[in-house]
């Protein structure tokens, strides 16, 4: 079950669903207000002293979530799954690296 709209979030802001056709953009840093606009298709929609709200067409999503920092999910590319303990451990034990057979 889904709760909530959907979001996008970003380093300096969040991208979010508007009205099932738009989406729109929302920071809270002045000083990225004029690049939103400049991207083609944005629209101001609510614009206050230090944050703001734009609406925009998915065709320009990449370059408003490069203004704002917002990436993708980073998946699993390797075969093994994240859920599975590994079997070597990431760190080597101390002391671990010396052989403690006698007769060598």
């Amino acid at each position: 079950m889904l709760r909530g709209f959907p979001i996008i979030p970003g380093r300096y802001g969040q991208i979010e669903w508007f009205d099932g056709h738009d989406l729109a953009v929302y920071t809270d840093r002045p000083r990225l207000f004029p690049k939103v606009w400049s991207i083609p298709g944005v629209r101001r929609h609510q614009t206050g002293d230090s944050e703001m709200r734009a609406v925009f067409p998915p065709e320009v999503l990449q370059q408003v979530a490069a203004v704002i920092r917002a990436r993708k999910k980073r998946t699993q590319t390797s075969p093994e799954s994240p859920s599975e303990p590994s079997t070597q451990s990431q760190f080597p034990v101390p002391g671990a690296a010396f052989d403690t057979r006698e007769g060598q």
